[in-house]
This record gives C-alpha cells, structure tokens and sequence, in this order.
C-alpha cells in the first residue's frame, strides 16, 4: 500500500504522522487498500479550523470521507468513522 500524507498551513509532527499510518494498517484486514491519500489542512479563519480528507483507493469502488473538528485527531477519527 502507498500512503501520500499532505500538510497544508500546518507541520508535520512524527506523532500523528504515525497515528494516521496505524490507523490506516488497521483498516487493511476488512478492506483491501492499494494507495491511501490523507490531507491535512488547517484554516484558522474559519470553526472549527481543521479538516481532514481521505482517499482509499480499492480494486472496487473508492473510499472518500472528510470531517472538520477543533483539533487534527478528533477530525481524522471522525473521517475513518464515516
């Protein structure tokens, strides 16, 4: 599996860089993933200022989830539970 993480207005931290590789590995044993794309962005002008969008690409049909929450993880936790 190819994983692409992009940061926009925001650093890349080895942290959640890790937990989005776990997180995703985690999927792998119900989904068959071949190339994952997650983007990162934060927009302090606008609430709650951080978004997440994710892209699984699959053999069927792809997978595309996105979310806004006030802090990076809680938008991405809820972008995998959608």
């Amino acid at each position: 599996m190819k994983l692409t993480v992009q940061h926009h207005h925001l650093r890349s931290s080895d942290d959640l860089d890790s937990l989005i590789e776990n997180r995703i590995l985690a999927l792998q044993p119900r989904l068959q993933i071949d190339e994952a794309h997650v983007r990162l962005e934060c927009r302090f002008e606008e609430s709650p200022a951080f978004s997440v969008h994710v892209h699984l690409v699959t053999p069927g049909p792809d997978v595309f989830a996105e979310s806004r929450d006030h802090t990076l993880r809680a938008a991405f936790a809820k972008a995998l539970r959608s």
